[in-house]
């Protein structure tokens, strides 16, 4: 699985679903979303303009930002420029820094943005306590993981200790004999 699908899978469990069955938040590829827009178009034929169109396109989302993964929410709307659907997801977070370089996709940060967008009127001490939740989880998952890693299992120590012995039982003498 995707970084990017594993994070939607959590948000989606974590915050749920719209009643059309949409998750209220997902993470997507900028580059990839195209929506329905009524609009004013200029026809070109390669550099020679043709003609000037009103009507409905597919159209880029997200024109204005390049090969980024962006945290969208989904809203209802009553915009006239979008005539194809009631609903759609609109941009929340781009995972870019101020200088406009590409930042990684964090689990952590859309769990943030999303929380923070759910409960806007958060005091300081609330969202301490977010903080602290999440950094309390991500400190779990890493005990459990070199848990895991280091439980040896019991024939595995009490080789490592000397204590233990493999026998072969195809070999001759062994305990098939």
């Amino acid at each position: 699985m995707l970084e990017y699908q594993r994070i939607n899978w959590i948000l989606e469990k974590r915050f749920g679903k719209e009643l059309t069955g949409e998750p209220r938040f997902r993470i997507s590829w900028s580059d990839s979303q195209i929506e329905k827009r009524l609009g004013t178009y200029n026809i070109y034929s390669g550099p020679i303009f043709l003609r000037t169109e009103t009507g409905v396109r597919e159209v880029p989302k997200y024109p204005y930002i390049k090969e980024r993964f962006v945290l969208e929410r989904l809203i209802y709307h009553s915009n006239p420029e979008l005539p194809a659907s009631r609903i759609s997801y609109e941009s929340l977070y781009v995972f870019e820094d101020s200088k406009g370089e590409s930042l990684p996709l964090s689990e952590k940060v859309a769990i943030i943005v999303c929380s923070l967008c759910l409960n806007p009127v958060t005091n300081a001490l609330q969202r301490q306590r977010l903080f602290e939740e999440l950094e309390e989880k991500e400190l779990q998952k890493e005990i459990t993981y070199f848990e895991d890693a280091l439980d040896e299992g019991y024939l595995a120590s009490r080789l490592h200790d000397r204590d233990g012995i493999i026998i072969n039982p195809l070999e001759k003498g062994g305990v098939n004999d």
